[in-house]
């Protein structure tokens, strides 16, 4: 009962392995009586799948209904802009496709249900030239943060985003690149973007975590950012894993959605190491001990 509960009130519930005794057969005790206690166990199960249609459901998805609308509506009006601009692709038209998907991007953000948007520490931000963003990724709220902040940047995301029905067009207008052969094969094609003045975002985990947890990092973003000579920009993203979980999708009951810009590793900075692979096992421990001071999902 507690867990149908729990369940119905998005607490998020972690298995853990345990271990367990099994005395001998012959030294077994049970209290369970056959007939008495499985139809106590019907009855229960009975009033609950009731309990869960007319109050379960509707109380772990009421915040999913305008969400919906609000996602749906952001996504229809990408998809337009995208196609429109398509239509005259020239350097003005694909900056003001990207600064209208910027402001679609914070609006769906500060507009997102029972939760506040809030920058922290602005001041850290590396806004003189382009760097190589890299966050935490719970969620798929991550990306769109990304783009609330940042107008001149491209993503560096998984074959299927390029493919997806509803994220397709946008992906592609806006220049998000797949890197399945490996990023080394990319470069040239990214330090053409940096010399245009973008920044490049890259999740180091490469996927979303279930619960929030922190996952192995990959080297393709400290590489770049060692082989284009850039300073890597790091950003906390906090609240992202309540609000929308990689599973299951739903709306859940984040108080904030944060990001925190924290400071810059340039070039020529050996406190996290001097090579790319010393500096991906120094940034992911330091991603470890901030999470496990702030936490990602309150």
């Amino acid at each position: 009962l507690l867990l149908v509960f729990s369940s119905w009130a998005n607490t998020p519930i972690v298995p853990l392995p345990i271990r367990v005794y099994y005395p001998p057969h012959d030294e077994r005790v049970s209290f369970f009586h056959p007939f008495r206690d499985f139809s106590r166990i019907s009855i229960l199960n009975t009033f609950l799948c009731i309990l869960a249609v007319i109050y379960g459901w509707p109380r772990s998805h009421w915040r999913f209904i305008p969400y919906a609308f609000l996602f749906l509506f952001t996504i229809i009006g990408a998809n337009v802009i995208c196609g429109i601009y398509a239509l005259h692709p020239t350097p003005e038209a694909k900056s003001r496709m990207r600064h209208r998907i910027c402001r679609g991007a914070r609006l769906l953000l500060t507009g997102f249900p029972a939760c506040r948007f809030r920058i922290y520490n602005h001041h850290e931000r590396v806004s003189d030239r382009p760097c190589v963003i890299v966050a935490n990724h719970t969620s798929m709220l991550d990306v769109v943060a990304f783009f609330s902040l940042y107008e001149k940047i491209v993503i560096i995301g998984q074959d299927w985003v390029v493919h997806n029905i509803f994220f397709g067009r946008i992906a592609r207008s806006i220049g998000v690149i797949t890197v399945g052969e490996g990023i080394e094969t990319y470069m040239a094609r990214l330090e053409e973007y940096v010399r245009d003045g973008y920044s490049i975002g890259i999740f180091p985990e490469g996927t979303r975590s279930l619960y929030g947890e922190l996952l192995r990092f990959h080297r393709g973003a400290f590489y770049v950012a060692e082989q284009l000579a850039i300073p890597i920009q790091p950003l906390f993203l906090k609240g992202y894993a309540r609000a929308l979980p990689k599973h299951p999708f739903h709306v859940g009951a984040a108080r904030e959605l944060g990001v925190t810009f924290l400071p810059a590793i340039c070039p020529d900075n050996n406190d996290f190491g001097t090579g790319y692979r010393e500096r991906t096992r120094q940034i992911h421990k330091f991603y470890h001990n901030l999470i496990a001071q702030k936490g990602v999902s309150e």
